[in-house]
C-alpha cells in the first residue's frame, strides 16, 4: 500500500522538515531525512517523527533518531522497513 502523504517532524524544536519531491520516493520508499540536512544539523543527532497518511487517516507513526556530520546524514535508530496491509 502506497501512502498519499507523510510528514516529517524534528521532535527537538517541532520543526515540519521539508524534503520537497524527493520524500516519496518509488515502490513504496519514503525519505525521511537526507543530506540536504546535513548542515542544518551538522555534529548533531536529532529525534524526528514519520507520520504517513492516506486519504487523510494517518496510518503510520513511528519515531527515529538521526544524527548528522561535516557532509552527510545517518540512521541511528527506528525501523528501516514498514509494512502496511
Amino acid at each position: 500500500m502506497l501512502l498519499d502523504s507523510i510528514s516529517i517532524t524534528d521532535l527537538t524544536n517541532n520543526r515540519i522538515l521539508d524534503l520537497n519531491e524527493n520524500q516519496i520516493l518509488e515502490n513504496g520508499m519514503y525519505a525521511i531525512f537526507n543530506d540536504n540536512f546535513s548542515q542544518d544539523y551538522r555534529n548533531q543527532e536529532i529525534s524526528l517523527l514519520f507520520q504517513g497518511f492516506k486519504e487523510e487517516d494517518l496510518l503510520v507513526e513511528e519515531d527515529y533518531e538521526v544524527g548528522a556530520d561535516c557532509c552527510h546524514v545517518y540512521h541511528i535508530s527506528g525501523d528501516l522497513e514498514i509494512i502496511l496491509n
